[in-house]
């Protein structure tokens, strides 16, 4: 009696949790991307004219089609629907295949009309958003449901995926998306004409005429419709380690108030290496600290994750104990070997690429900042040693020799996850501009 009772308990609960996702996502989905009136048909043309002009112009503006608001609407209907019928595939392709199959399991009308069911709210959690800024899916809240139609060239491209992912176009738009996510691991933040700019480095032979590098530009826009990035006011792209386009914009801003625009410029063979691979290095040094790691801590999947972002980002070695030593997650049984520790991760940090830097290594910048690398012996451990932390608040009877040395002075450790915010906030990196 008592399991049946929980078995309902738990169902009803999931039930509930269900109905206010779906409910959640769909009145953030249409707040902005409400059709007015449902379409004559299912032509794609009709489907964009359900749209008042207002919700044409958002739709234009996240897809980056340029209309102006001075248009008769059936010249911006004519517009978009050109474009997203040039470029559909690409926009299907976007999805990855498990949501190819939600997508084409609401288009044969598989989900119940009065049911929430898990599936239906995974469609509705990870489909129906990016589907509705794409231009995929139409979509308007009634009373008693939300009612969605799509167009007869989104059934022929799905019905069609197989081909059209073995085409060559999809091939390219893969490439693209693959080149974006390795810039921004490599920079953080970065420009729209970096992005063509690093394409034509890794695909030199590649013809490139007016008509490419619109359509190259528009197949930035459909990659950065589904919320994968951040989209900064200047069309800039950002990752979504930052809290809000703002952070990031404060950023990047503080960084080249020092640096400029002086980024690194990978070659041919750097960038088919990182559009394969995360630009985190990935040396030998690294594979050292790792199993280094996993020897000292049943959380080392937790504690390389905190590493490896802090490592890219450039973070103060001061910040990065501090978030180890939360919750304990990676402390040593002596000082030897948080010395250990500390030489190894001082290895990989010289030779990591860093958005601070703007893709740079400390190696590579250390003519030209003094103190950018960091020096084992000048890296203070103490905290990582078990039963450190429990003295740390004491460190003002401390003897001389246990007073914690200050590590390797770096320009730029404002940028640290636990340093103040380079904005000028006041409040730490992590709870401002970056997380």
């Amino acid at each position: 009696m008592e399991d049946h009772l929980n078995k309902q308990y738990a169902q009803e609960y999931e039930e509930e949790v269900n109905h206010f996702l779906f409910v959640q996502m769909v009145e953030e989905t249409l707040e902005d991307l409400s059709i007015h009136h449902f379409p004559k048909s299912n032509h794609l043309e009709h489907c964009i004219s359900a749209y008042t002009k207002e919700g044409l112009l958002k739709l234009a503006e996240i897809n980056g089609i340029e209309i102006k608001k001075n248009w008769k609407k059936a010249k911006m209907v004519q517009t978009i629907s050109n474009k997203i019928r040039e470029t559909i595939e690409e926009r299907v392709c976007l999805l990855s295949g498990s949501q190819i199959e939600l997508l084409q399991a609401f288009m044969n009308k598989e989900f119940s009309t009065d049911e929430i069911s898990n599936k239906k709210t995974l469609f509705y959690i990870s489909v129906f958003p990016v589907a509705v800024r794409l231009g995929l899916l139409y979509s308007k809240q009634l009373p008693d449901r939300v009612s969605t139609v799509h167009s007869y060239e989104l059934i022929e491209t799905v019905d069609n995926i197989k081909k059209v992912r073995e085409s060559d176009k999809i091939q390219q738009f893969t490439n693209i998306k693959r080149l974006i996510k390795a810039a921004i691991d490599l920079y953080g933040v970065v420009t729209r004409e970096f992005i063509l700019t690093l394409w034509r480095i890794a695909f030199p032979d590649e013809p490139f005429t007016i008509e490419s590098y619109e359509k190259f530009y528009s197949l930035i826009h459909i990659v950065m419709a589904d919320r994968s990035y951040l989209v900064l006011d200047d069309q800039s792209i950002a990752s979504s380690d930052f809290t809000d386009e703002k952070g990031a914009v404060k950023f990047r801003n503080s960084i080249e108030s020092h640096l400029g625009k002086n980024y690194y410029v990978p070659s041919k063979e750097e960038l088919e290496h990182y559009m394969k691979d995360s630009a985190v290095n990935k040396s030998y040094s690294y594979t050292l600290l790792k199993q280094f790691v996993k020897k000292q801590t049943v959380d080392s999947d937790i504690v390389m994750d905190i590493l490896d972002f802090n490592l890219k980002v450039g973070s103060a070695f001061v910040s990065v104990v501090e978030e180890l030593t939360e919750d304990d997650r990676l402390l040593f049984k002596n000082k030897s070997q948080a010395d250990q520790f500390a030489k190894l991760y001082a290895d990989v940090f010289n030779q990591t690429r860093q958005w601070q830097l703007q893709g740079h290594t400390p190696l590579e910048m250390s003519d030209e900042i003094d103190g950018i690398m960091f020096d084992p012996e000048k890296m203070d451990t103490s905290l990582l040693v078990a039963g450190a932390q429990s003295y740390s608040a004491y460190s003002d009877y401390y003897d001389d020799e246990f007073i914690q040395q200050e590590p390797v002075k770096n320009p730029y450790r404002n940028v640290s996850r636990n340093d103040p915010c380079p904005c000028g906030s006041g409040k730490k990196f992590k709870k401002c501009c970056g997380r």
